[in-house]
């Protein structure tokens, strides 16, 4: 008998036991709202995207607890606090609290305020906001939007949109040829990894790599080669295909691999032309002594010019009708026309005479001379 009812308590503990856990209600509780969750339509939101235009930039935003928060930092060297601030935005954008952000943000059809708080779902369209980098910057870089939501549980999910823009190549000529020095410089921007800036002369063979001097400044400049001269001196001369020389067209091209990924021409100016300077053309002009007698005098310029002379020719280019008695210190190369040679003399036997040549005038006056140097020419 007392073993029946041991049994009967038991069961009975037993059925209050589970009673009791029905009586709490934990079993039926309904699970809690998932945290928020924020993705790209049609792609990755963990992947970089390109920058290209147009482009879609849809961001769906779901929060079964209800959207309290939604902020949007902009990290972007072409979006920054300073350009921001013109159109009324700043880095840091409350789309739930907009304050003095709400007009702008609504130009650009972003929802805030009332459009955002207490949604359980949204989209958050960039489409026309990030094409726009491509338009103000262009430099190759990541442009960040780290997106974060917050529910009215205080459970938030933060993602982070990356719009990477690869710079456009481009090449220009800076309108800087320094036509003393032989130089010029070009700006390269984007030039891809692997490439260079190269010139030449338009339709010339061979192309010459220019100097990077800095940021995307290249200058084009002479290369200069040594040699020995007959009396083992030092000769520098500038390598062909090399410098930047008047009244020349140049082609400039960025190259990856032998191949132009952009290229440019410019024309360098003629320059100021010095009359006669290739020393083509030569003429006599007629020096009268103090006795009256006539002689006929090497002068280095074509027939009614003056720009060139040189001193004392008239006292060693006498001649008495029939033959010269000297030679001059200034005269045309008997063996390469067009070029002009200076030899020194002894005079009288112990005057040392150097052979010269300037522009101006050397002015005779018996055995005297007064020497003006220069002549203004355009």
């Amino acid at each position: 008998m007392k073993k029946l009812v041991s049994m009967t308590m038991a069961m009975a503990m037993m059925a209050a036991l589970f009673v009791a856990c029905g009586d709490d209600g934990t079993d039926d509780e309904t699970p809690p709202p998932a945290v928020p969750t924020i993705a790209l339509d049609g792609g990755d939101i963990d992947q970089p995207q390109e920058i290209t235009n147009p482009m879609s930039v849809k961001i769906s935003v779901t929060a079964p607890g209800a959207i309290a928060g939604f902020t949007v930092t902009i990290d972007s060297p072409a979006l920054t606090a300073e350009m921001l601030a013109k159109v009324g935005l700043a880095t840091e954008l409350n789309l739930v609290n907009p304050g003095s952000m709400a007009e702008a943000l609504g130009a650009l059809g972003f929802p805030s305020g009332e459009a955002v708080s207490g949604k359980t779902a949204l989209t958050f369209d960039i489409s026309a906001l990030v094409p726009m980098i491509a338009q103000i910057y262009n430099e190759t870089s990541d442009h960040k939007f780290i997106l974060k939501v917050t529910d009215a549980k205080g459970k938030s999910t933060t993602k982070t949109l990356t719009c990477h823009l690869t710079g456009k190549v481009a090449l220009a000529y800076n309108n800087d040829a320094d036509l003393w020095a032989n130089t010029a410089t070009v700006t390269a921007a984007n030039v891809p990894d692997g490439g260079s800036v190269q010139y030449r002369v338009k339709g010339a063979a061979d192309w010459t790599d220019a100097v990077l001097v800095e940021g995307s400044k290249y200058r084009l400049a002479p290369v200069y080669e040594t040699s020995k001269n007959a009396a083992g001196l030092d000769v520098h001369t500038i390598k062909a295909g090399t410098g930047v020389f008047a009244a020349t067209t140049y082609e400039v091209r960025i190259a990856k691999d032998g191949q132009a990924v952009d290229s440019k021409e410019f024309a360098t100016a003629v320059g100021d032309k010095i009359p006669n300077g290739d020393m083509s053309g030569w003429s006599k002009r007629i020096w009268i002594d103090g006795s009256n007698n006539e002689f006929p005098i090497t002068y280095p310029n074509p027939e009614g010019m003056k720009v060139w002379d040189s001193g004392n020719n008239a006292f060693l280019e006498q001649n008495n009708g029939e033959e010269t008695l000297f030679t001059p210190l200034c005269r045309q190369d008997e063996t390469e026309p067009g070029t002009a040679r200076l030899q020194a003399r002894m005079v009288l036997g112990f005057v040392f005479a150097p052979g010269n040549m300037f522009t101006g005038d050397f002015d005779y006056s018996g055995f005297s001379g007064t020497v003006n140097f220069g002549k203004p020419y355009a």
